[in-house]
């Protein structure tokens, strides 16, 4: 499934959840007066294919009349599914809720420290750990995991950074679009001149080596094996 990312920044305007990028662009429309500078998003995928960790690092900045008070950002996952929400600047920590969307979903709210006006610009960091779908293929002692997501903002950004950090003993299978350099646990793409409600997807496999259950029960039975052949050695010397 690809994640939906629908992202708006105002002073109280209503925002529709959606599940596709076809859905949230049929349903939305820009917001004038705001525009992100940069945007940093860090996908942590966990241990368990089905949950990712999110961060985003934001600099916002207010070129309408009406001032930023909160930043909206809506999550296709329900509000039970959506844990560790936090947000901070560089003041510390700011306000955050995580409330019903209207379609369904959640809807993360952050409040601003104080409100951006007119040329001004604020930079915040918010983040969370949401459900995720992914596709996972287990054979032998390894899995494939096949994931999918989308990135797509109510208003335009000068510069987007994706980061996608792959779990402990990963490999990287295929990622699509091909990543800008060679890294051995991450992929990364970086995209300019981001228009409104245009989508940005991107999709990544990975192989991870199984050290669950049937791993250990061979380990253990490895070590008794060797343990057995050792003394049936040192009894056979005696014998002879």
């Amino acid at each position: 499934m690809l994640e939906a990312l629908s992202i708006a920044a105002a002073a109280g305007d209503d925002v529709d959840t959606a599940g596709s990028p076809a859905e949230y662009r049929e349903a939305q429309h820009g917001d004038g007066g705001f525009r992100l500078s940069a945007v940093t998003l860090t996908v942590e995928l966990l241990e368990n294919p089905g949950r990712a960790r999110y961060q985003f690092d934001c600099r916002l900045k207010t070129t309408g009349e009406t001032p930023a008070m909160y930043w909206y950002y809506d999550v296709p996952a329900d509000r039970g599914e959506v844990t560790n929400l936090r947000a901070s600047d560089l003041g510390g920590g700011l306000q955050t809720r995580g409330a019903p969307g209207r379609d369904g979903g959640t809807r993360v709210e952050v409040r601003m420290r104080e409100p951006v006006r007119r040329g001004g610009e604020r930079d915040f960091s918010f983040g969370y750990e949401s459900v995720i779908k992914s596709v996972v293929v287990v054979g032998g002692r390894s899995r494939t995991v096949t994931y999918a997501d989308w990135v797509i903002f109510n208003v335009p950004c000068d510069v987007l950074r994706v980061r996608v950090v792959l779990p402990s003993r990963s490999a990287r299978v295929a990622a699509v679009p091909a990543p800008q350099q060679d890294e051995e646990r991450q992929v990364s793409y970086e995209m300019r001149n981001v228009r409104p409600l245009e989508t940005q997807s991107y999709v990544v496999a990975y192989r991870r080596a199984q050290l669950g259950a049937p791993f250990y029960r061979w380990l253990v039975s490895a070590i008794g094996s060797g343990i057995v052949g050792a003394l049936i050695a040192l009894f056979l010397d005696g014998w002879w």
